[in-house]
């Protein structure tokens, strides 16, 4: 069923919001749900979706949680919201063999990247943010499919 407002929405971002209880009080902080969001997949959280920011599939995550959410909204056929937040371009990278296997360079080779970041971090970042734009690039394709593409306002 529809939110308070006839509408909608989900939060599927880095959210900064209670990522455990380590001694400082963070563990209580309230849910993204407890903030009128109906829906959330978030990392850096105490989201039980815990997409994990630490691992290759976080955008993967993030953006599966965004179809799903989006698929639903579309099968109720209620207005909605969604906010996805890529965490690729400033965190602690991890992309994995396959993502790496992706890129190649002449002063790096792709099986260095898991254990040089520092001498193949340019290749650390091409990884995994080439991976960010192909999850993007299969939410796009969800709108298409859905016939949502005219309809729907990214930014």
């Amino acid at each position: 069923s529809a939110g308070r407002h006839g509408h909608e929405n989900a939060a599927c971002v880095q959210w900064h919001l209670g990522s455990g209880d380590r001694g400082n009080g963070t563990g209580s902080a309230p849910l993204p749900t407890e903030y009128g969001i109906n829906q959330s997949c978030t990392f850096n959280s105490n989201d039980p979706c815990q997409a994990d920011a630490q691992t290759g599939n976080t955008s993967v995550n993030i953006v599966d949680s965004a179809m799903s959410f989006i698929t639903q909204a579309k099968a109720d056929a209620v207005p909605f919201y969604v906010n996805v937040w890529l965490h690729v371009s400033h965190n602690r990278l991890d992309p994995t063999a396959e993502m790496k296997s992706a890129v190649s360079s002449t002063n790096c080779k792709a099986s260095a990247l898991a254990t040089n970041q520092t001498e193949c971090a340019e290749l650390v970042f091409i990884a995994a943010q080439q991976d960010a734009d192909a999850q993007l690039g299969r939410l796009y394709a969800l709108l298409g499919d859905l016939d949502l593409h005219e309809s729907t306002l990214l930014l």
